[in-house]
């Protein structure tokens, strides 16, 4: 499952979603 955590992260990381970005920083 840890994996699949990875690359659901990456895909938020995405330039296309920058609101996505602003919450992968608060998550951690």
């Amino acid at each position: 499952m840890d994996s699949n955590n990875g690359k659901a992260e990456s895909l938020t990381m995405t330039p296309s979603d920058p609101q996505d970005e602003s919450k992968i920083p608060d998550a951690q």
